[in-house]
């Protein structure tokens, strides 16, 4: 799949004006064109530039605590956090079992060649869904590393971003505003 044309097709054209810097579709376009809460969409933004304060990006900074993932052993980064960890791993299979969609394997997978074929409406819900599933593990992340709270069991996650589809979905079927942060 060609990345530089919205029909993923190579095209001479395309790769010109990517060379030149004209008109190269950027794939994190689609984050702000889900129908999210804002404070959702930096989140996403933030994950998909790599910047999202994990215990590595943390260590950049200067940061000497412990640079384990709160849910096993492993050095904790946006990769492991979110797809490698059997904690963001077993998230991801309940996916997969319950909706027949093999796992993304990367942030950059989630927001490009994840879905392809499937069409726009469609993916935007499941990118929705998905969004929910990855703000569910940030939030539980933060539940532990800030506030000392016990590491949850796999089901409470599942619930949690579950429960925050719901709702986005009702937002936005319902007339609502995405960004109405007072349902969340």
């Amino acid at each position: 799949m060609w990345g530089l044309h919205q029909n993923g097709l190579f095209s001479v054209k395309s790769m010109y004006r990517a060379i030149l810097g004209v008109e190269a579709i950027p794939y994190n376009t689609l984050i702000w064109k889900l129908k999210l809460p804002l404070k959702i969409k930096v989140f996403l933004w933030y994950l998909y530039k790599r910047v999202v304060l994990t215990k590595d990006n943390l260590a950049r900074r200067q940061w000497q605590e412990d640079r384990k993932c709160c849910f096993c052993s492993s050095d904790e980064s946006i990769q492991h956090l979110f797809f490698n960890c059997h904690f963001a791993r077993f998230v991801w299979r309940t996916v997969h079992i319950s909706f027949n969609l093999i796992p993304p394997t990367s942030v950059h997978n989630l927001f490009t060649s994840w879905l392809h074929g499937i069409n726009k409406k469609l993916k935007s819900k499941i990118l929705v869904g998905a969004s929910a599933i990855c703000w569910a593990i940030w939030l539980t992340w933060s539940d532990i590393i800030f506030d000392k709270a016990a590491a949850p069991s796999y089901l409470q996650v599942i619930f949690r971003g579950g429960l925050l589809d719901q709702v986005l979905v009702s937002i936005t079927e319902g007339g609502g505003s995405p960004n109405d942060e007072d349902r969340m």
